[in-house]
């Protein structure tokens, strides 16, 4: 369960130094550019801060992606060093803001981790909100300043999540391999809440019930492992799980639930030809409960929520995705629908996001390809009975039933950056928010210095 090789989050999708060329004879001075290689020329903002000595265009590049604005989108930032010359900002970054290129005016952001000297390698996660841009049309940008020796310009992740009922970076559990536990080091962004506890059930003993969450280094930061094999304890099974605070303001009526997975790869200690790698949750079929879930929101709070009134995202059958939703009467865990077609990566990262209103609930699965260079994504559509019922339990990668290592509800991989909110976001958004997660959104232009 160590999740090795699987947190450097480096997307071939960056383009780094190939988003912007001058186009001669366009706009005022022939300085007009196209911030993405196939999109149109147009004119740079002016320098917003004098006192910043640097700039570099972030340009929103995905032609695949629906012809429509995405409005108010907190994007993901990651700068490693094949992108960004850590040297040339502040030590902490403070120096570091982001304007937008359509309105050249301030964008709130978050500034969740900066570490230019970690031992892995540089590595920084900003989370920026764009009033609006069209990555159809690879004609917007946000421009990112620095290099400010007194800057002026400071985070408000407050803003930057407007509107969301819960954000959960997970840059509070343990890059190392350490167990979470009961740390209350995981904080939701929003509310300032804290994980409720990350144990195994079945086990009276506290190391035995650490044994099966814990982190690592993931794509945007810090990650959580779950491990319902239990190789921790060498060997035994449990279900594994997080459990959250649950989010204010969400019922069953109207939502979205977006998250990121990623895959391990362990070896039994007792046994060493018997592996499991990607992710999964094995031993279970169409309409079985025997599943695991990636997340469950339920109305009852005992036995992790699960009763006629739940909603949960789901995966088995090496990596396909299932869709639960609330009715009467109802399978406590039989899926609504599920798909061969919607399935997660099992060598690399995938977000899974789930919308829902009265009518439906919609899951996307979005990968990329293997040549790196595009988004895909596959989505289920189930309908639904018109139940509603209020939230009271939150869980995160809950196996319903226990299993031996690498058989039946046998859990497993990476989950961090899970956000919660009461809108039912649309595909245009999601997309947006899935290929920002994926580093698939951007293309990095050239280093800018002015003004």
């Amino acid at each position: 369960g160590e999740g090795e090789g699987a947190g450097e989050g480096e997307g071939a999708g960056e383009g780094e130094g190939a988003g912007e060329g001058e186009v001669e004879g366009a706009g005022a001075g022939g300085t007009a550019i196209s911030v993405c290689p196939e999109g149109p020329a147009v004119e740079p903002p002016p320098w917003f801060d004098p006192n910043s000595v640097r700039r570099e265009a972030l340009a929103f590049c995905d032609q695949g992606a629906p012809n429509e604005d995405v409005t108010n989108l907190p994007v993901s930032v990651i700068l490693t060093p094949d992108i960004f010359d850590f040297t040339s900002a502040l030590p902490d970054g403070s120096d570091i803001f982001f304007v937008d290129g359509r309105t050249n005016q301030v964008l709130p952001f978050e500034k969740a981790q900066y570490l230019p000297d970690d031992p892995n390698g540089a590595f920084a996660a900003f989370f920026v909100r764009v009033p609006a841009f069209n990555p159809h049309q690879q004609a917007d940008a946000i421009w990112m300043y620095w290099d400010n020796a007194s800057p002026t310009h400071t985070p408000n992740a407050a803003s930057t999540f407007a509107g969301y009922a819960q954000v959960w970076h997970m840059d509070g559990a343990p890059p190392d391999g350490d167990f979470v536990g009961n740390n209350t080091n995981i904080v939701d962004t929003v509310t300032g809440a804290t994980v409720v506890n990350a144990l195994a059930s079945s086990f009276s003993d506290n190391d035995q019930q650490k044994a099966f969450v814990f982190g690592t280094e993931g794509p945007l930061g810090n990650a959580l492992v779950f491990d319902a094999g239990g190789v921790g304890c060498n060997p035994c099974f449990a279900d594994s799980f997080v459990i959250l605070p649950p989010p204010p303001g969400v019922t069953s009526t109207q939502g979205s639930l977006t998250l990121v997975v990623g895959s391990i790869s362990e070896t039994d200690p007792n046994n060493a030809s018997n592996t499991k790698t990607g992710v999964g949750g094995s031993g279970c079929a169409d309409g079985s409960t025997d599943c695991g879930h990636l997340w469950l929101l339920g109305e009852a709070q005992g036995s992790l929520g699960f009763d006629d009134k739940s909603m949960h995202a789901s995966v088995f059958g090496g990596g396909r995705i299932g869709v639960s939703r609330p009715s009467s009467p109802s399978t406590a865990g039989s899926f609504a629908a599920s798909s061969a077609a919607a399935v997660i990566d099992q060598q690399n990262f995938s977000v899974v996001s789930t919308s829902w209103t009265s009518a439906s609930i919609d899951t996307t699965v979005t990968t990329v390809s293997a040549d790196g260079q595009t988004v895909v994504q596959s989505t289920i559509t189930s309908a639904r009975a018109a139940v509603s019922f209020p939230i009271a339990n939150f869980t995160l990668a809950v196996a319903e039933n226990n299993g031996t290592f690498g058989t039946a509800a046998d859990l497993f991989g990476l989950i961090e950056e899970v956000r919660v909110s009461s809108t039912a976001f649309d595909a245009a958004y999601l997309r947006a928010e899935a290929a920002s997660h994926l580093d698939e959104l951007f293309i990095f232009g050239p280093e800018e210095t002015g003004p």
